[in-house]
């Protein structure tokens, strides 16, 4: 796919408009760094798979991904927030880039405006949050909270609510990852703990992989836990999503507007100020670069003077509010079956999101 970067997203977004999905996950598992910082990771380098390659990638496929979704929201009157974009890369590819590890923490921190939630792989690598908990080392090499807290704090501006803690059911006993529901229900607790609450209004749970789930005995008993900050973000501005992916996903949407000003021209523009946002229940994916199915019906937002129309407006033909809309949002039951749509690359061990 390395040149192929404007043909691979346009097919991408045509099947998110022919399917009514909501989004697109990217899972991107091989190089991506300057030669020797992975040595070992990286044998299938070569003249046409190149490091420098593997940036441009990540890079111009988040960067055309969201450019296009936005034009087509314009052009389609999506009204469940944007069309989501996320990434769920491995622990060990987001320490931020220190002279020893990955440029995908680099990569992500630029595009940061455009991704709505990063579902980061704590099963992969360095981290051992079934043996160690979220604030312990020992058979892990990292703390999963040191890397957390760098995602929350830096890769995106003290939003917690964007980052969704991944787990592993039963793939990951060759690293020593695997956890039961109990184990993932103690982990999601120590985040929302630690630090004295910095982390209470996270971005929930994903979990690899569905087929594992059997009859929903572990994402039940996650789900009754993450369940209980669904929504926290809405009183910091936008909307919360409950989503339950090919495993079962509760997230949070984004609190804050983005760092860096959106790329696509749509027919009608976003507005400046805080617009009143409809939460969404959208469906994520096990496979890589999945996309995420919409829900059946969409919330109905409740006009004030004019009835709106799908887009908040600039500026509306009546006088403006002196107080600032306040967003009404609703909880919707995710939906059982997911659909998914491979596109990209096949992951190692993937995901299967639970955001929020």
């Amino acid at each position: 796919c390395f040149g192929r970067e404007d043909k691979l997203s346009t097919d991408l977004v045509s099947m998110i408009e022919d399917q009514n999905l909501d989004g697109v996950d990217i899972d991107y598992e091989y190089c991506y760094d300057v030669a020797g910082k992975q040595a070992g990771r990286c044998a299938q380098r070569s003249s046409l798979y190149t490091d420098e390659k593997a940036q441009l990638f990540l890079n111009s496929m988040t960067s055309l991904l969201r450019t296009k979704l936005d034009v087509l929201q314009a052009s389609n009157g999506y009204s469940r927030g944007r069309y989501e974009i996320t990434h769920a890369p491995m622990d060990t590819d987001l320490v931020p880039s220190n002279g020893h590890d990955s440029k995908y923490f680099d990569i992500l921190h630029e595009r940061r405006a455009d991704l709505d939630f990063l579902m980061p792989q704590f099963y992969n690598g360095y981290t051992r949050a079934g043996l160690d908990g979220f604030d312990g080392t020992g058979a892990g090499s990292i703390k999963a909270s040191t890397i957390y807290s760098s995602l929350a704090n830096e890769m995106f501006d003290n939003e917690p609510n964007k980052v969704v803690f991944g787990h592993c059911i039963s793939d990951c006993s060759g690293t020593g990852s695997n956890v039961n529901a109990n184990q993932a229900v103690q982990i999601q607790q120590e985040i929302k703990d630690f630090n004295n609450g910095e982390f209470a209004c996270n971005g929930g749970a994903f979990f690899w992989v569905a087929t594992h789930d059997a009859g929903g005995g572990w994402s039940d008993q996650v789900v009754s836990e993450v369940s209980l900050s669904a929504g926290c973000s809405n009183s910091q501005t936008t909307s919360s999503t409950v989503t339950t992916t090919t495993t079962t996903t509760v997230t949070h949407a984004p609190s804050k507007a983005p760092t860096s000003p959106p790329t696509p021209e749509p027919t009608t523009s976003m507005p400046t100020s805080e617009p009143t946002s409809v939460p969404t229940t959208s469906l994520s994916t096990v496979e890589p670069t999945a996309v995420t199915p919409a829900p059946s019906s969409p919330p109905t937002p409740e006009p004030t003077t004019s009835m709106p129309t799908s887009e908040p407006t600039p500026e509306p033909t009546t006088p403006m509010p002196t107080s600032e809309p306040t967003p009404e949002p609703t909880t919707s039951m995710p939906t059982s079956e997911p659909t998914s749509v491979p596109t990209t690359s096949l992951s190692t061990v993937e995901p299967t999101a639970v955001t929020p």
